[in-house]
């Protein structure tokens, strides 16, 4: 026999044998056709996968079920947890979104609480009778009047204003600011709870011009000090000739104003001429059908600033006893001009303001200096020519402090000699919440505690030779809160 047919005969047994034993134990392999002398092998079936685990159903898998890339489905309360958490995080997205009307709603609020303390020599006394004290009184005692007592000395709340400014679009704004105050007679205008009432129409031409145009109760665009924030200016009062032109701080009327990227304002207003601190002393809003106007020039130049006013129109002086009336011309000029200076101990502002006026002053603080009503009224009233002046300056420490000084100078008739009052003021204000401007844009909570004195060296008098100097001291304490 052939080696060949050997070696095929060998392999053809072998394999018969495999196949015998391979029915007679399923589990087996056959031996392994290159080892003769090789036992049958065993098949070890792989270890099934965690019930957990999802099987492969591809059929081409050839990593096993623990080396299959599977995300384990969450747990059931995880689950639940989680679902919970979200449907919290929402509620609290909605609940913090603001209402459509909220979105161009500004308020802002201004709350000056005040303690003042007066102090007179025997010629400002308000017991003083013709210039004299009564026998055992002094000068700061209190007494009685008719009114109730001489007592200077009281806590008021001087202002507390509340604005809402509605923005609804780039070409609309509306302002309704109100003064819930109880009436002070110290204070012209007190207890006039409308303030600024006023719809304004925006124009803007370019980027860097606006136009608008406004109607209503608005602030008269006269002045730099008379026009300043109460809450910015560092003394609680504005300068005395201020008090007495214009005595309260908004008028009826019409105005336009031009802004050219905010260092040019332009403002031009037709206004009644009778602001509401003067109701105090009439019933209606405006005596005569003649209407006042005002024309304004604010400029901005880097770190300063310049400004000057014209104010024209019509008084009225009225005789309720012999049933007489008068109208008069009046007229002003106002020029001023500011500094804003940063230094190593804080900002430095330094003010300045004149104005000449003609039969400006409307007798509210003083009604001696209202002109006279002549006694034929084809003639003209006799007029009286006012001067204003004041110096200011406000030094910033730090964060937390600034110091103020001013000194503020005014005459009702510069053709009556002597004829004057003079003020040196000063005042210290002690920053407890200051301004963040950083963290809290526009404009951030502030609460500040103001300490002021004031020194007034007072010769006003209707007319004849002067008499003698009244001299007032006063020492105010405010606690100011604005937003």
């Amino acid at each position: 026999m052939r080696p060949a047919t050997t070696v095929f005969l060998s392999a053809t047994l072998l394999a018969a044998s495999a196949s015998a034993q391979t029915r007679e134990s399923p589990n087996m392999l056959p031996p392994s056709p290159f080892d003769p002398q090789a036992a049958p092998q065993r098949l070890t079936p792989p270890t099934p996968p965690p019930w957990d685990q999802p099987l492969s159903v591809s059929g081409v898998d050839v990593l096993s079920p623990e080396h299959t890339q599977t995300t384990a489905a969450p747990e059931g309360p995880r689950m639940r947890e989680l679902e919970h958490r979200i449907a919290q995080l929402e509620r609290e997205m909605r609940n913090r979104e603001p209402t459509p009307w909220v979105e161009w709603l500004v308020p802002s609020l201004l709350l000056q609480p005040q303690l003042i303390w007066n102090f007179y020599n025997a010629a400002a006394s308000p017991n003083a009778s013709s210039g004299a004290l009564p026998p055992g009184i002094g000068s700061n005692d209190v007494t009685a009047t008719p009114a109730g007592t001489t007592n200077p000395d009281f806590f008021r709340l001087r202002r507390a204003r509340l604005k809402l400014d509605f923005l609804p679009s780039e070409y609309a704004r509306f302002v309704f600011e109100i003064e819930p105050v109880p009436r002070d007679p110290s204070v012209p205008g007190s207890a006039t709870i409308a303030r600024q009432i006023e719809a304004i129409a925006r124009l803007p031409l370019s980027r860097r011009m606006i136009v608008e145009i406004g109607a209503g109760s608005f602030e008269v665009p006269f002045g730099n000090e008379w026009r300043e924030h109460h809450g910015d200016r560092s003394f609680i009062e504005r300068s005395y000739f201020q008090r007495n032109m214009l005595p309260g701080d908004f008028d009826l009327g019409l105005r336009a104003a031009m802004l050219m990227t905010k260092k040019v304002d332009l403002q031009l207003a037709l206004i009644n001429g009778r602001t509401f601190g003067e109701l105090d002393h009439g019933a209606n809003l405006d005596l005569n059908r003649p209407k006042d106007g005002t024309l304004s020039l604010d400029v901005t130049l880097g770190d300063f600033e310049f400004g000057t006013s014209g104010y024209v129109g019509e008084g009225a002086l009225v005789d309720a006893v012999n049933l007489r009336f008068k109208q008069y011309t009046r007229y002003a000029w106002d020029a001023n001009l500011g500094a804003h200076i940063r230094t190593r101990l804080g900002e430095t502002r330094a003010f300045g303001e004149f104005v000449v006026g003609n039969n400006m002053d409307r007798g509210i603080i003083d009604p001696g200096n209202l002109p006279a009503i002549p006694l034929d009224l084809t003639q003209s009233v006799v007029d009286r020519t006012e001067v204003g002046a004041l110096v200011r300056l406000d030094q910033d420490l730090g964060r937390f402090f600034t110091l103020g000084a001013r000194w503020d100078y005014y005459s009702p008739d510069v053709n009556l000699a002597n004829d004057a009052r003079h003020t040196l003021g000063a005042v210290l204000a002690v920053h407890i919440v200051p301004e963040m401007q950083k963290i809290l844009e526009p404009i951030g909570p502030r609460i500040q505690a103001m300490l002021e004195y004031a020194h007034a060296i007072d010769t006003i008098r209707p007319s004849g030779p002067a008499g003698d100097t009244k001299q007032i001291d006063t020492l105010s304490f405010v606690l100011q809160g604005r937003l």
